[in-house]
């Protein structure tokens, strides 16, 4: 298992944290991780790894010294949020057993009772009867009747009824950052879909000098769409050959990308920036290798057109004794001696 998605969630929840503490958190989050899958927590990943990032850093919250966690980087509404971490926190001291506290999976009950993270105090599980259980379940459930959850796109909630009480204000929505992309997520998407090195590079330049246009959306969309334009024209065959080959391009980038895009707002910014590149170098290149087949010269093919003229493979290809390699007096060498001798004795002079 990567450990790479529970490091960048422990860092999101408490951003400051030793390195050294760094790999103890990240076991035990992902023992949490592993747990969690047993439990109808929530379909996000991304929602998942925060959870449990949240739990572990609670738990060593004293002991290691850590920073208070941040329950607003979970890309959840408040209410939702603090839900699932009771509800988790309870399982996870369930199955832990309440007579021995000092059971590695254990968490402390009233994590946050004497402080506040953000203005928002996390409810405990209370310990009272069962009956008063099940009433403050109804309670909260009650409360949180009217939202709900796309599990496709946890940063949007829905209305089930558009009744709006007329002596409430409407409530603003709550915005939640998108996880960006980083250069190493960039590079493993570039091997995901096989682009060659040299073409990965020139991806990675064209997302630095593009990816400010991107500040107040994701930049997955840029990543995706630079992606896309590389795959379509490496594999143009394939695009003519295959009936909604880009389709199915499109579905792949959806399957590997990490932020929760909406599709049609990724085959928008796909179309849009696959327009606007198209007269980028690179793009250019890779237009006349695979599309036309025109076979790019290199500096020292260059090189030996200069010197030995064209067509030189072809008297290679003969096996004649005589041939521009060895024809030093041909009117191609003294030429070729001449540009030579000029450029060396201008460097001399300058």
């Amino acid at each position: 298992m990567s450990q790479i998605p529970i490091k960048s969630a422990i860092n999101d929840i408490a951003p400051g944290i030793e390195p050294s503490t760094l790999p103890q958190l990240t076991s035990f989050c992902e023992r949490l991780y592993n747990i969690s899958k047993g439990k109808s927590l929530n379909k996000n990943e991304i929602v998942r790894y925060h959870i449990c990032a949240y739990l572990t850093i609670e738990k060593y919250l004293h002991s290691l010294n850590l920073p208070d966690p941040q329950i607003n980087k979970i890309p959840l509404p408040s209410k939702t949020t603090i839900k699932l971490i009771n509800e988790f926190r309870g399982y996870l001291n369930e199955i832990s057993g309440s007579s021995s506290p000092r059971s590695p999976l254990s968490l402390v009950s009233t994590p946050l009772s004497q402080r506040r993270t953000n203005k928002t105090t996390i409810t405990t599980p209370s310990r009272s009867s069962p009956l008063k259980k099940l009433q403050a379940l109804a309670a909260e459930s009650e409360s949180d009747a009217n939202e709900e959850i796309d599990e496709d796109n946890p940063f949007l909630t829905k209305k089930s009824s558009p009744k709006k009480s007329p002596t409430k204000s409407p409530r603003k929505p709550v915005r939640y950052n998108v996880e960006n992309i980083n250069i190493p997520q960039l590079i493993q998407l570039c091997e995901n879909f096989y682009i060659p090195a040299s073409t990965t590079k020139h991806i990675i330049q064209c997302f630095i000098n593009k990816r400010h246009k991107f500040s107040k959306k994701s930049d997955w969309y840029l990543a995706c769409a630079l992606v896309y334009a590389a795959y379509i024209r490496i594999n143009d065959k394939l695009v003519k050959e295959k009936i909604k080959f880009n389709e199915t391009v499109i579905n792949q980038l959806m399957r590997h990308q990490l932020a929760h895009l909406k599709k049609p707002n990724l085959v928008y910014w796909v179309n849009v920036l696959n327009n606007d590149i198209k007269d980028e170098p690179w793009i250019i290149e890779l237009d006349k290798k695979y599309i036309y087949g025109i076979k790019a010269i290199n500096q020292h093919d260059m090189e030996l057109v200069a010197k030995l003229g064209n067509d030189y493979e072809l008297y290679d290809s003969l096996g004649c004794m005589k041939n521009p390699h060895n024809d030093y007096l041909s009117k191609t060498h003294n030429q070729y001696f001449e540009n030579w001798s000029y450029n060396i004795l201008n460097q001399l002079r300058d």
